[in-house]
């Protein structure tokens, strides 16, 4: 039986970028731990977030991806003001 995380993610397995948006990167995080790093979103290149403590809980998929060959890089794109 797939994951909860294989599941939810796997129609996903082309995707380039991930946005994380708040408060989901401990979840997301969770769900990358189920899964063999290099399984999960095989093709993602790059992890972009807005929050300053997505950063912690994506650092051990972003770590795993990287010894295996697949490096992720993880981009903090801060909080967008709104344009008045």
């Amino acid at each position: 039986m797939a994951s909860r995380g294989r599941q939810l993610l796997s129609p996903f397995n082309n995707l380039k970028t991930i946005r994380v948006p708040n408060g989901l990167a401990r979840e997301l995080s969770r769900f990358l731990d189920e899964e063999p790093p290099m399984e999960l979103l095989p093709e993602v290149m790059e992890v972009e977030y807005s929050k300053s403590d997505a950063r912690v809980a994506l650092i051990p998929f972003i770590e795993t991806r990287r010894i295996g060959g697949r490096p992720v890089s993880l981009v903090y794109r801060g909080t967008r003001l709104a344009q008045i």
